[in-house]
């Protein structure tokens, strides 16, 4: 069966976009009430709690009236039981969440690591309970970025990042077993790819607008290699199917036979050239066998009617 890579690689598209990256409604948002000292200006410094307008709570630290230092964050969300509800435990800065903290939203989901002015950035890991999506690695403005691990129902992909799609070298193991090793530019296969099937086939070579391009090369579980054309990672067209200890055959393929002009020769020294119809003799060919040559018309894999036999005439059965 084809590999259907193109299909394969639709599915991890579609994935991807939906891997949501929530955006935090600004922190200490408004006009706030605040138990606490304060400083020679009368604004909030050292340890205190502020209220704000929408019911969001800050209890930690504050300099020159805005949250800077360590403290903890409390959203209430616009409604009862709104899904954006959350609480951060972290580090401050001029009443932004940046540096190391941590994120919990009420339905389970979390983000640990760096903020950067209220945005994931650096080193963090987010877990989205509904989807049961997890990343680990790099972030950027709330985007994966550098070196990560995305995890979904769907599919595992370790790896580079630019701007949330896969860009770089990378690795994709889809939930059925399949395997895509490949460089990527902004989500797309690109260069030399690596693919395993469930069957356990392995499939190289150079991707390209959406397709590999040929030739490819396919190793076999039975240790068969094949290096030519194909369509749909199938053989097609010209190409060289090889067994160590067993045979080689160079010539023309359809839907993965020999299928056309081909010479096939067999480790025992038995071969065959000519033509082929679904991995038989079929046409004009010469075969050699246990040290006999026959010349002549064969059938889907049988001499018939007039030939030579070590260069004498003979006759086989028409059938």
């Amino acid at each position: 069966m084809p590999f259907m890579l193109r299909i394969m690689f639709t599915l991890i598209l579609s994935t991807l976009t939906a891997a949501h990256v929530w955006a935090l409604q600004p922190p200490f948002d408004g006009e706030f009430s605040y138990e606490g000292p304060r400083n020679k200006l009368g604004d909030p410094q050292g340890e205190g709690q502020a209220e704000y307008l929408g019911g969001a709570v800050y209890k930690g630290t504050f300099k020159n009236g805005l949250p800077d230092g360590k403290g903890v964050y409390t959203f209430p969300g616009f409604f009862k039981d709104d899904p954006e509800q959350y609480t951060y435990k972290g580090q401050v800065k001029q009443g932004t969440f940046h540096g190391k903290g941590e994120i919990a939203w009420t339905d389970g989901s979390f983000y640990k690591g760096g903020f950067n002015k209220n945005a994931f950035d650096g080193q963090g890991e987010l877990f989205n309970k509904t989807e049961n999506v997890r990343y680990k690695g790099g972030w950027k403005d709330n985007l994966f970025e550098g070196k990560g691990e995305l995890d979904r129902p769907e599919y595992k992909y370790k790896g580079s990042f630019r701007a949330k799609q896969f860009h770089g070298k990378g690795k994709v193991t889809l939930a059925s077993g399949k395997v895509i090793e490949s460089t990527f530019v902004d989500g797309n296969i690109a260069g030399f790819t690596r693919a395993t099937t469930v069957e356990g086939y392995i499939i190289e070579g150079n991707y390209g607008d959406g397709a590999f391009l040929d030739p490819i090369k396919i190793t076999y579980t039975d240790g068969a290699v094949y290096t030519g054309g194909h369509s749909q990672e199938v053989p097609q067209g010209k190409g060289r199917l090889s067994k160590k200890n067993d045979y080689v055959y160079d010539g023309q393929f359809h839907n993965g036979n020999f299928h056309g002009e081909g010479e096939i020769k067999w480790s025992n020294g038995n071969r065959y050239k000519g033509g082929f119809f679904n991995n038989k003799y079929h046409g004009k060919g010469t075969l050699v066998q246990k040290g006999d040559t026959y010349e002549g018309e064969f059938s889907h894999g049988q001499l018939v009617g007039e030939a030579t036999c070590n260069g004498k005439p003979c006759q086989f059965e028409s059938k």
